[in-house]
């Protein structure tokens, strides 16, 4: 969903369209997930933050100004929620190194998706996790990403073109001692 078409349904749904809601929730929820998910590494909570942000973005419609970046209106409102989240429990982020070593010592193929998941979590920094997930499995582009994270746009480039050569080389080692 592009800029235009995401700003024109917030517009609708300033006007009490709940279709337009239902739209805005079905276009970008995954990316939204993603991006709360890379704060908390935790599922459920993640599931829970993503509920808790579309309730307040329906709840604030209305701060909503025309022709601004819808997208970054609504990931702002998921950090904070996940940032809060993160203060109320003192949790940090989790690394799942146990997990990962047993993968390690596994030749089961079907443990891949929870490698790549371990992976990402305990090689990249909090940001470059966030920018991979967000245009791996949330499907931006780095454009938007650059505006979700308030980040220059070459610094975005830059960041997922080093993470993903640091990701490849630790498989590539990995590969290799086996």
């Amino acid at each position: 969903m592009d800029k235009a078409q995401l700003n024109s349904l917030m517009v609708k749904v300033q006007s009490g369209d709940e279709q337009a809601f239902t739209e805005i929730y079905n276009g970008i929820y995954k990316g939204v997930f993603s991006f709360i998910y890379t704060f908390v590494n935790d599922y459920q909570e993640a599931e829970d933050i993503l509920q808790e942000t579309f309730i307040k973005v329906r709840k604030n419609i209305q701060s909503y100004q025309p022709n601004t970046n819808p997208s970054a209106w609504i990931f702002q409102i998921a950090k904070n929620l996940s940032l809060d989240y993160l203060r109320k429990t003192k949790r940090k982020n989790e690394t799942y190194s146990d997990q990962m070593e047993q993968y390690l010592g596994s030749e089961n193929k079907s443990d891949t998706k929870l490698y790549v998941h371990n992976l990402i979590n305990t090689v990249l920094k909090d940001i470059e996790r966030q920018i991979v997930i967000l245009h791996i499995i949330g499907g931006y582009k780095h454009k938007e990403i650059a505006t979700i994270l308030n980040l220059p746009l070459g610094t975005v480039l830059w960041k997922y073109n080093q993470s993903i050569k640091l990701l490849n080389n630790v498989i590539k080692g990995e590969q290799n001692e086996r």
